[in-house]
């Protein structure tokens, strides 16, 4: 294997981790003691020949929110209902 094309593969490695790494490609170099210019110029030379693709998807967590209970007031007036009721059945006639 060549030296270059073993460089290659540890940058490779770095660039799929950094994928997963909760933190900026910054932060990972620095936790990793990579310089962040390599990283960038390695990752930009291997998406150009291998065509590794950038995420472009975000994670999202989603979290549940309960919807509050429907109160009394929420409701329409049941006269004013009635009659608008009225109102749309007078017009289908």
């Amino acid at each position: 294997m060549k030296v270059e094309e073993s460089k290659a593969e540890i940058w490779r490695k770095h660039i799929e981790s950094a994928r997963s790494f909760p933190g900026t490609a910054r932060e990972y170099c620095e936790r990793h003691s990579l310089q962040v210019q390599s990283f960038y110029q390695w990752r930009k030379r291997l998406f150009a020949v291998s065509g590794l693709k950038r995420s472009s998807f975000v994670p999202v967590v989603m979290s549940r929110v309960e919807p509050e209970p429907l109160r009394r007031t929420d409701l329409p007036d049941a006269q004013w209902t009635a009659e608008f009721i009225l109102h749309l059945l007078r017009g289908r006639s």
